[in-house]
Parts: C-alpha cells; structure tokens; sequence
C-alpha cells in the first residue's frame, strides 16, 4: 500500500487550487470596469479616477512679492537707517545718494513707492517728482517727499509738483515704517493739476 507523505500531500492540494498569478507587493491592479485592487481591497472606479487626477495636478507654491521701495538721499546715514528700518519691516528697499538718473530709475523700475529728499544738490527730489509726475502721469507709484522741511512748505510743493504726499523725517524709525505701510495700503490718489508758484 502506497502512502503519501505530508508534504506530498500538501503539495498536491495547493496544486489543485486556483490561484491568481503573482503580483509584486503593493501594486494596484485594474478590471475592465476601471476599479482597482489592492490586495484584497476593492476602489470603486470614482476613488480610483480623483486619486489619479490628484497626481497629475502640479503642486504649484506662491511666494507673495514684497512691496519695492526706492529711496533717493544724499545722506548716507539716513539712506542707512531707512533701507535697515524699512526692509526689517518686510520690504525691498534700493537706494540712490544722487538725484540723477532717479527719474530714469523711477520710469524704468516702477517702485511701489518713492521717498524724495527734497534738499539735495544739482536734482531736487521736488524737481524728480514734477518730472515724473508730468512723464508718466498714469504710473502708479507713489511719490512722497521726504524732508524735514515745515508741513505748510512740502505742502506747497506737493501742489507744485504733483508728489502725493509726503513724510517728514524723523528719529523715529517706526513712525516712517508706518506711514509707508499706510500709503501702499491706500495706493496713489489721482493726478492733480499742479499749481504755478508764486
């Protein structure tokens, strides 16, 4: 009588079972119906058509531009203090110690926001505001002077300019800070006529 030894036996009943062929580990197999199968786990054909549109979208990151400012002075420390005050504050701050070659710099680079010394030799910041204020009268950077002149007389150049506005320099690095933070914020008013000077 010939007996099957245990191993025999196990070999010919996994033999005579039906088996899927092999599948490397992990791997998603699709039916004809579009659902997929991992392992034993069955996706519907919606789950597996999101998950593949979700692949072939980009992943695309925004990175927020920082406000550009210029500033034109022919004092070297107060260029210093204000491009250090300005860019800790989260700005992109370039600086010009002459006033030529600011309007072209003005007209070309479209800074956000302009600070004009108004006491400089040769080019005046009041002269480079009325000059690009009448070159390019829809550009939308703003042009403030910044002086330690009396409010009533940057006033009187404002009107005889074209500037927006203006910031009187100070110690106080927060107070500049500030009032740049508040004129981006609310962007450069309509050109005005200038008045003549008297």
């Amino acid at each position: 009588m010939f007996y099957k030894t245990a191993n025999e036996s196990a070999t010919e009943k996994i033999t005579k079972r039906e088996r899927r062929p092999p599948s490397k580990e992990g791997a998603v197999e699709s039916d004809a119906g579009g659902s997929a199968r991992r392992g034993n786990v069955v996706f519907p054909e919606q789950v597996v058509q999101q998950t593949r549109l979700a692949h072939d979208i980009p992943c695309k990151m925004t990175v927020e531009r920082k406000p550009s400012i210029l500033i034109v002075d022919d004092n070297t420390i107060v260029l210093e203090v204000a491009q250090a005050a300005l860019e800790a504050a989260g700005f992109e701050v370039s600086t010009r110690s002459r006033g030529e070659g600011a309007v072209a710099a003005i007209l070309q680079q479209k800074p956000d926001l302009v600070l004009l010394d108004v006491s400089m030799p040769h080019t005046r910041g009041d002269t480079i505001a009325s000059i690009v204020a009448s070159a390019a009268p829809a550009q939308k950077t703003i042009l403030l002077l910044y002086s330690g002149l009396s409010p009533e007389s940057l006033e009187l150049k404002i009107r005889q300019t074209g500037a927006h506005g203006y910031i009187q320099k100070t110690d106080n690095t927060a107070d500049l800070v500030g009032q740049v933070r508040q004129w981006l914020k609310r962007g450069p008013p309509p050109p005005r006529a200038r008045s003549s000077p008297r």
